[in-house]
């Protein structure tokens, strides 16, 4: 089984649900989380978990959460390919409203081939991000995930919004209404207050819960995909990297020059490990990535490698600067994005 066509619908949805629940970096989803997205009961999910276990799919044992394969990653991505490209049709083209997209997908997703997918694909121009934020899957399944904490989360300053959750159609229309989508800047004042060029926002708990927002400052993410493509998601633009390695001039790493189409040049920096690209970028100071295997002596400010590693060490970057595990030596601030069990990231923003 190599193609997700050779999957049962049902087989199809349980993959998309389980791959989508820790794309921004949310914990693995349980059983009772698939029961209660699709609406039916923890016996009907556990039985159906264990036969995509049997088929190499998902790793499953009682009371534990669901993970993905290696086979089960690649075709839950070709899934989420599907929909988020239907999706992102059904809004460009046809008009649809971004509450209104998911149950037609979903419907369309399982009939459309890789043929229809292409055309459809290049009809678009080639989009990254579906009309709630989500990164859309490339052919090869390549991604890219925004390091974008929740705006419940987000202290004071300037943020731009990345993406909405897509979980409840009453929110998002109410949302739409306040003129909140992926680009829409707001402002944070000091007393958690949420504004947007419109004045005063009316948001709940919920509402905080459901928006991820990208930082005024420094902003961070990583994926498969080129720098170049990286770069042009954090900054919300295509983009071309000059890089200026003055060791090797090399375009796999180091600190290369970013010119932006209204001229802001911001700082930005470059790391790789295995197939992962983390890139950063800063109008603010200056700003250094580099990458290390977790066995490696652990930067400034960290007692130990399994410090430095805890999973709670997670960049969390708000208006504030970098938040979160971020310890101070010198003039530089230390902090770490965990990319998996063999590689983490490290960063330093320099004043």
């Amino acid at each position: 089984m190599t193609h997700v066509d050779d999957l049962t619908t049902t087989a199809q949805d349980y993959l998309k649900i389980i791959w989508s629940a820790v794309e921004w970096g949310d914990p693995p989803i349980t059983t009772k989380g698939i029961a209660a997205r699709l609406g039916t009961t923890q016996a009907n999910v556990s039985d159906t978990v264990k036969r995509l276990a049997a088929q190499g799919l998902i790793t499953y044992a009682p009371y534990k959460p669901v993970a993905l394969t290696e086979l089960g990653e690649q075709l839950a991505r070709a899934m989420v390919r599907r929909h988020r490209l239907i999706e992102t049709f059904l809004t460009e083209v046809l008009g649809y409203g971004w509450e209104e997209v998911h149950d037609d997908a979903e419907l369309l997703e399982h009939a459309a081939s890789e043929f229809f997918l292409a055309h459809l694909d290049a009809h678009l121009g080639h989009p990254r991000r579906d009309p709630h934020g989500d990164a859309i899957p490339g052919a090869s399944g390549e991604w890219v995930r925004l390091v974008a904490p929740l705006l419940g989360d987000a202290g004071p300053g300037s943020h731009t919004v990345a993406r909405v959750a897509d979980s409840d159609p009453d929110q998002l229309a109410r949302l739409s209404d306040l003129g909140i989508a992926p680009g829409t800047d707001l402002t944070v004042d000091a007393a958690g207050a949420v504004h947007s060029a419109g004045g005063l926002l009316a948001l709940d708990r919920d509402d905080r819960a459901a928006i991820r927002v990208l930082p005024d400052g420094p902003r961070f993410a990583w994926g498969e995909p080129r720098a170049e493509t990286l770069f042009a998601d954090l900054v919300g633009e295509d983009v071309t990297v000059r890089h200026q390695c003055p060791a090797c001039g090399s375009d796999q790493h180091g600190r290369p020059r970013l010119r932006l189409a209204n001229g802001r040049r911001p700082d930005v920096s470059i790391a790789h490990a295995g197939g992962f690209t983390l890139v950063g970028a800063t109008n603010t100071g200056r700003l250094g990535v580099d990458l290390e295997r977790a066995s490696a002596e652990a930067p400034p400010g960290f007692a130990s490698i399994e410090e430095w590693t805890r999973a709670e060490a997670y960049l969390k970057a708000t208006g504030e600067g970098l938040r979160g595990e971020v310890r101070q030596q010198a003039d530089a601030r230390w902090g770490v994005l965990d990319l998996g069990p063999q590689w983490v990231a490290s960063w330093c923003l320099l004043p």
